[in-house]
């Protein structure tokens, strides 16, 4: 991965039940990590992946690999200034714990 194309900030973040006063349980979003990262539209509406054809694919998002941000999955968030992307897909490319290539589609997520 070549450092020169990571340009945009992106806010990583990911969801926690909590208990409101009320006793009802509601998602509220945790900052996990603020990296620099590469924010490229995907070209492609439906992208066949693992034999599933995933619809509204509008974004993907490459970060440098990072302990603080192993554990990403599709339950997780990014940000990248005021627009939220919900993560469709992670691929830690080649297995090689470098680069992380997230699917992702624009819009609000449950929170």
């Amino acid at each position: 991965m070549i450092a020169g194309k990571l340009r945009q900030r992106v806010i990583v973040e990911r969801p926690q039940e909590t208990q409101g006063a009320s006793g009802a349980m509601t998602t509220t979003w945790v900052l996990v990590a603020t990296v620099w990262g590469s924010v490229a539209p995907s070209g492609v509406r439906e992208r066949l992946t693992a034999n599933q054809i995933l619809a509204d694919l509008d974004t993907v998002i490459r970060l440098r690999w990072a302990p603080i941000i192993q554990d990403i999955d599709a339950t997780w968030r990014l940000r990248v200034g005021s627009t939220i992307y919900n993560i469709i897909g992670v691929s830690n490319l080649n297995l090689a714990n470098r680069e992380l290539e997230m699917m992702c589609v624009s819009g609000k997520n449950d929170g």
